[in-house]
């Protein structure tokens, strides 16, 4: 028989439990890659003569790289609320920048995490940290990849290579790129509300294309800084400027994670100005019959055929809200260089209607950061 204090110690432990039980439900994290669900434009969109104007030098880059892999370290995710609430859903068990690398290349038909349920404390929840790094204040992750660069008239395959800058003509290998942002955070599409008991599945998903990008030194003596190249996540880094001994190199970005409950979210991908991808995802529930919800998206830079106008489009930023307007057109602003700074690209009528069947390509205006206060024209495309 149990003592009474001891039984009254028992008591509260097993009340302490079970209400700590009763608050709690549990969330488990899904990381995939969005598979190309749409057909190409068919004919492939021909470079577009409205550009904004250059700001900084240009050099002959692509941002159309083929990848074989893409290796960066997920420690840990979090969610958190506007209101304070926090709980942690994933943590790497081996705790190193190398033991955490997730090959984002692999996830377009599994689940990188392999993780389990986590008990999350009740409470509603609006957004999530994805940390690259801890107390280490930078993260490497690695890419293999080639790109096709032309200079004047000439075009040659840019391929990585260990240790180095890339080559020409040579077997891609791994590369490794320092990056010093070790958190990101995301919006979710919707605000997740964690009751007692619950149990909820919740997926990020993500998109590499245009992601990363391939560029020749400038043939001026101007470093080609900040154009297409940066001291964090490029190669021919020397102590924070560019090594001019690098007669090419690779820059990559963390990618814009579209964190949901539910089926993967439906894609489309358009060209702007041959200068931005936009990438918007829609309610696969209502896709197909033509109402297209939308949910979020993407802005990335895109360096084509030609000498890209330094910084024009120099970001990689998720959508800060989206919304469809009665005549079927969107309105949508990007996000700035920070979630509180200013939009760097917003439009109030994005054209709704373009489609694989019949309209392929339109015109709108934007402003924004990128513009100041005027109002510029725009030229659109649909590429998926």
């Amino acid at each position: 028989m149990l003592k009474p204090r001891l039984a009254a110690a028992v008591l509260l432990l097993a009340l302490s439990m079970g209400g700590c039980s009763a608050r709690t439900g549990s969330v488990t994290p899904r990381m995939m890659g969005l598979l190309s669900n749409l057909p190409s434009v068919t004919p492939v969109p021909t470079p577009i003569s409205t550009f904004p104007t250059p700001t900084a030098t240009p050099v002959e880059a692509s941002t159309d790289v083929l990848l074989d892999s893409y290796q960066v370290p997920v420690r840990s995710i979090e969610l958190v609320s506007t209101a304070g609430e926090y709980s942690e859903i994933y943590r790497c068990d081996k705790d190193t920048n190398d033991g955490c690398l997730v090959d984002l290349m692999t996830g377009t038909d599994r689940d990188l995490l392999s993780a389990r349920a986590i008990p999350v404390d009740e409470g509603t929840y609006d957004q999530v940290v994805i940390r690259t790094c801890l107390e280490e204040g930078s993260y490497q992750f690695q890419v293999k990849g080639s790109a096709s660069i032309t200079s004047g008239t000439q075009t040659g395959t840019y391929s990585t290579q260990t240790g180095s800058y890339p080559c020409m003509n040579c077997d891609p290998g791994l590369t490794s790129l320092t990056a010093r942002q070790c958190a990101y955070q995301f919006e979710l599409e919707a605000p997740l509300v964690v009751q007692p008991d619950s149990k909820t599945v919740l997926s990020f998903y993500y998109e590499l294309r245009n992601l990363s990008w391939m560029a020749l030194k400038s043939s001026v003596t101007t470093p080609p800084t900040p154009a297409a190249w940066s001291s964090s996540g490029c190669t021919g880094n020397a102590s924070g400027s560019y090594d001019s001994t690098h007669p090419v190199f690779l820059c990559a970005g963390f990618p814009q994670f579209h964190a949901r409950v539910g089926e993967a979210p439906v894609q489309e991908r358009y060209l702007i100005n041959n200068r931005a991808v936009l990438g918007l995802f829609f309610d696969p529930s209502d896709y197909w019959s033509s109402i297209k919800t939308p949910l979020g998206g993407y802005l990335r830079r895109y360096y084509g055929s030609e000498s890209p106008a330094g910084e024009a489009f120099n970001f990689g930023v998720p959508l800060r809200r989206i919304s469809r307007k009665s005549n079927g057109d969107f309105t949508f602003a990007a996000e700035g260089a920070t979630s509180s700074s200013s939009s760097y690209f917003q439009s109030t009528n994005f054209p709704g209607d373009l489609n694989v069947t019949d309209n392929t390509s339109d015109t709108g205006t934007f402003t924004g950061e990128l513009s100041g206060s005027t109002v510029n024209p725009y030229t659109v495309m649909r590429l998926e």
